[in-house]
């Protein structure tokens, strides 16, 4: 959620835009697009409705309401996310029950790659605490093919490697698409004894 209070100084907010006049003001393609656009829902409203994006922004980019610079001298009772003065592009893909259709996800990377230094932007990095299973091999595959692209463009790619670390079956062990490409990060989790980490 862009008002979270751990996030809401850190949303990228388009200075190319009139909130609410209707008109496309910057000229991208997008209509009122302050804080970035929802592909799901096809609207300029990217408001989390299932948490996991507004938990994954908290981890990188949150920060308390509170909190002022120099962050590492702050107690460690107030929050901090990895990077708290990286700035979020809200792009939404998914619905509230979690489900996410692959061309949402392909838009929204090319969306990035288009509009990755507009009004103000300078984007970098792309998290997609996402993935999915793919019969195809990651040259051929479509969501592979547009990670790939966005790294061509200077864009790091950060995929999930999957919950189980058996994106495919525990019969065919194998990472999560996009985080196959071998031009992506993927992160994954463990726990003590070399256990493959699970996220329910």
């Amino acid at each position: 959620q862009y008002t979270h209070p751990d996030l809401a100084a850190n949303i990228w907010s388009n200075p190319g835009e009139i909130a609410g006049n209707g008109i496309d003001d910057d000229a991208n393609g997008y209509v009122d697009d302050i804080r970035g656009w929802d592909f799901f829902s096809v609207d300029n409203n990217p408001d989390d409705t299932n948490g996991h994006g507004t938990f994954m922004a908290g981890l990188i980019a949150g920060r308390d309401s509170t909190l002022t610079a120099p962050y590492s001298s702050a107690p460690a009772s107030v929050y901090r996310g990895i990077a708290p003065d990286a700035r979020i592009v809200s792009l939404k893909v998914g619905v509230a029950d979690g489900g996410v259709d692959v061309s949402q996800v392909i838009a929204a990377i090319d969306w990035v790659v288009q509009h990755k230094n507009d009004n103000g932007l300078n984007i970098r990095i792309i998290n997609l605490s996402y993935g999915t299973n793919s019969t195809q091999a990651a040259e051929v595959d479509p969501l592979s093919y547009a990670v790939e692209q966005a790294w061509k463009q200077g864009i790091v790619v950060v995929a999930a490697a999957g919950n189980t670390g058996y994106q495919r079956g525990a019969d065919a062990p194998g990472l999560a698409n996009p985080a196959f490409n071998r031009y992506v990060i993927a992160v994954g989790g463990g726990a003590v004894l070399d256990v493959v980490g699970y996220a329910a």
